[in-house]
């Protein structure tokens, strides 16, 4: 594997943001490493959850969630309500994700593994007809 995925910054350029660090993910699809240029990790403080698009386009989404929204916390006075709905609704949603879609961190992160080993057994020697079909 070559190493040409490099950032280079002068002493001044440190000087100026010596909190920046350099990242460097694997290669994916392409022969050459993305490189991220990052900050110390900021805590902005709770999140109650995350959306993912694909989440958007799935055609049970808007009615799922409506149901989610709706059955969550209607006890709860005020402010303390909403706070609580949005707890509700990011433990919902996690469930939801998993049933509809199933764990896809777990799917990502084979697929990378797959790429990256039949990319690293291409610099060793020719694929095969299966190996070029898997790639």
């Amino acid at each position: 594997m070559s190493c040409i995925d490099r950032a280079f910054a002068s002493p001044e350029f440190h000087l100026q943001f010596p909190f920046l660090s350099l990242c460097r993910y694997t290669r994916g699809m392409s022969d050459h490493c993305q490189l991220l240029l990052q900050t110390p990790k900021v805590d902005w403080g709770w999140k109650p959850f995350r959306i993912l698009n694909c989440w958007l386009s799935h055609p049970s989404f808007l009615a799922d969630f409506h149901i989610l929204w709706s059955d969550s916390y209607k006890e709860f006075p005020g402010d303390y309500r909403l706070v609580k709905k949005l707890g509700t609704l990011g433990k919902k949603l996690r469930q939801w994700n998993k049933s509809t879609f199933g764990n896809q961190n777990t799917k990502l992160e084979d697929i990378q593994n797959s790429i990256t080993t039949i990319k690293d057994i291409s610099e060793v020697r020719l694929l095969s007809e299966t190996e070029k079909k898997k790639a």
